[in-house]
């Protein structure tokens, strides 16, 4: 006997246009999962779900796991009922007794849907409908089997998003969409199902899903997964800024918080920024354009967090010259923090004593000096 584990969420992932948005993307991530399994993960300092239960959980038991993706319907011949079908389709009917709130069935056709999927070959022994209805008589083992599948689902879930986030920094306008928190978690083994809520929002921030670099998803998706045990404090962070679709400028902090923590304690701001010029500048044009963006971004950032202003989004500033919405400098740190967080992962991966996501004024001296 096996167990199946899924978790459906909404999510704002778009394709290109001349993909089908009714085409479900499937990603076999099995080896990365069976691989994090060997790293002792469950003593590892970051935490996303809750560390303590994937205490239980071992490689070998680790069947497989996928991600379907159903993007968000943009254009073509409209089928109300396409987001109903793949819910009956993948997870069956979804009985009342069950405590599960009705709310997916409203889900607008357009919306996107996520599961994670994963297979283990442990069995699993689910209450019975009476169990079920009283609610009370749920027998302890399985609560306890119920916390750590929603750890490990958590954890796949931030593995795989994380690679998302940094292979696509899509850009996009701030508060122009309505998100919502949704989900459902389900259990299946020897023939019984269990379902209830298990919402959340943070697969809404929009994503454009480009299909000539899914293969980049995929390899970018099994390096992190070699160093998912090394302190990637600031990768977390980044995740917190990307979680939902932004609506204020909150998430701008965020955003600056990940890129301070790629750096040691007490780095000053000018470091900083010089390391950013210097690394992610191919010209003195791109330079002075960059350095603008920083400058503007830590002063907001002072302003922020010390009270004196509070941002919209919607607020005109001058950059570089000309007028642009203070969200533009949102999605523009995206992209320079996505990019450094990636170069900071391979640095790891390139060097087995590296163990911390950051960054030292011997790296600027590298890319300086060839000697």
């Amino acid at each position: 006997m096996s167990t199946k584990l899924q978790w459906l969420v909404p999510c704002y992932f778009d394709v290109d246009e001349n993909a089908d948005a009714d085409e479900e993307i499937i990603l076999d991530i099995t080896n990365d999962v069976k691989h994090i399994l060997t790293l002792e993960i469950s003593e590892k300092k970051i935490e996303y779900g809750h560390n303590y239960g994937l205490k239980t959980f071992v490689s070998d038991e680790v069947e497989k796991v996928l991600i379907k993706i159903l993007p968000k319907f943009r254009t073509g011949l409209v089928n109300s009922d396409r987001i109903q079908e793949y819910i009956m389709e993948n997870l069956g009917k979804i009985y009342l007794y069950f405590n599960v709130d009705e709310d997916y069935k409203k889900w607008h056709y357009t919306s996107g849907i996520v599961i994670i999927e994963t297979h283990l070959t442990r069995k699993t022994k689910i209450p019975s409908r009476d169990q079920i209805k009283t609610m009370n008589s749920i027998p302890h083992g399985f609560l306890q089997s119920y916390h750590q599948y929603n750890a490990l689902q958590k954890e796949i879930s931030f593995l795989f998003l994380s690679a998302l986030h940094l292979t696509y920094p899509t850009t996009s306008f701030m508060g122009l969409n309505s998100t919502f928190n949704g989900g459902i978690i389900h259990f299946f083994s020897g023939k019984r199902h269990f379902y209830e809520n298990l919402k959340t929002d943070v697969f809404m921030h929009h994503v454009l899903i480009t299909q000539s670099r899914v293969e980049n998803l995929k390899s970018n998706l099994s390096g992190i997964a070699k160093v998912w045990n090394c302190n990637l404090w600031s990768l977390k962070r980044y995740l917190i800024a990307v979680e939902s679709h932004v609506d204020d400028m909150d998430k701008l902090l965020d955003l600056v918080y990940a890129l301070e923590g790629l750096f040691e304690k007490n780095t000053s701001s000018d470091f900083i920024k010089l390391f950013c010029i210097i690394h992610l500048s191919k010209n003195k044009n791109e330079a002075r354009k960059l350095k603008a963006i920083l400058d503007s971004v830590f002063k907001i950032r002072n302003e922020i967090a010390h009270g004196g202003f509070h941002y919209r989004g919607y607020e005109h500033i001058k950059v570089n010259g000309k007028e642009i919405l203070s969200q533009d400098l949102y999605w523009e740190m995206k992209v320079i923090v996505s990019t450094l967080i990636i170069m900071g992962i391979n640095r790891i991966l390139q060097n087995k004593d590296i163990r911390n996501l950051n960054f030292k004024i011997d790296d600027l001296y590298d890319r300086i000096y060839t000697s």
